[in-house]
């Protein structure tokens, strides 16, 4: 997905130099010892006196959840607006894949769009057989085959699975809360920080600045950078994370800021905006997917 990202940080990053020249989890949340978690979902004793949910011991369950899964269905959606000498676009990426994960099987479609730009599409199978990975890929040409050893298995899963991305904050993410401590109904959402020091790890890890033609490589591109609030929301019935939400805008614009920085001496640099930078990834179909076909290559 990585390789899919970067042709097309080739079109932004055309916007961008057109635009320079052309113009430990803490929490507040008491530990509350009735509160029970299991795969079957939460159980509250009844507790008149101390009826708060226990939000660690549920997002740690979600957690454990979501990497013991077998199988499950994610997607994931980069929504920006972007703005440079007062022009706005923007920048959409989609992402949905199927996941099996013994024996491997994935089947992912990738959209990406910039504005009035056709979307670049690629459409991924990929299939363990006899000891390998055979991927097969189709961005449009034709469908290409390749062949991963069973050593290279993991890595490749790991790039590819967008869920990985989720499970990367797992120890990272401090202050989590329950965002209505008196929430009812199957889902609740819960609010974390992602601290500014761990910031630069995450971004590189999700790959978000590819978009905006960045890849964080210059001196000091994180200098500064805040917190990042995110969100997830958590099914109570199968203690289940459904999606993960953070406004990534304030930590682009940082980067996008820093970078720019490099160019101060031309007086014809038009300040690149991030007005909007929102990132989604929703999971469902846990451990109830199953095999299509691979369409005839």
């Amino acid at each position: 997905m990585k390789g899919f990202k970067r042709l097309f940080s080739i079109i932004t990053i055309g916007v961008m130099v057109f635009s320079i020249v052309g113009c430990n989890n803490d929490t507040n949340i008491q530990d509350n010892s009735n509160d029970k978690v299991t795969d079957a979902g939460v159980d509250k004793e009844d507790n008149k006196d101390d009826d708060k949910l226990n939000v660690n011991l549920l997002l740690d369950s979600a957690f454990n959840n979501l990497r013991d899964a077998k199988s499950y269905t994610v997607s994931m959606n980069i929504a920006g607006t972007l703005e440079s000498g007062g022009v706005e676009f923007g920048v959409n990426a989609d992402t949905n894949a199927d996941i099996i994960f013994e024996p491997l099987y994935l089947k992912k479609t990738t959209s990406v769009s910039e504005s009035e730009i056709s979307s670049l599409v690629t459409d991924l199978y990929a299939v363990s057989e006899n000891n390998v990975v055979n991927v097969y890929k189709n961005t449009g040409d034709g469908w290409i085959q390749e062949e991963i050893s069973s050593d290279g298995k993991d890595d490749f899963v790991n790039e590819e699975n967008v869920a990985d991305d989720i499970l990367n904050i797992e120890n990272i993410i401090t202050e989590i809360t329950l965002a209505n401590e008196e929430a009812s109904g199957d889902i609740v959402e819960v609010k974390a920080k992602i601290p500014a020091d761990k910031a630069e790890d995450f971004l590189k890890g999700v790959d978000v600045l590819s978009y905006v033609g960045l890849d964080g490589s210059v001196d000091n591109a994180f200098k500064g950078i805040q917190d990042i609030d995110v969100r997830l929301l958590v099914d109570l019935k199968t203690v289940e994370i459904v999606e993960f939400y953070c406004d990534l805008s304030d930590a682009v614009q940082t980067v996008i800021d820093n970078t720019m920085s490099a160019f101060e001496e031309s007086s014809e640099i038009e300040k690149l905006k991030a007005n909007k930078y929102d990132l989604t990834i929703k999971l469902n179909n846990y451990n109830e997917v199953e095999k299509s076909d691979i369409p005839n290559q």
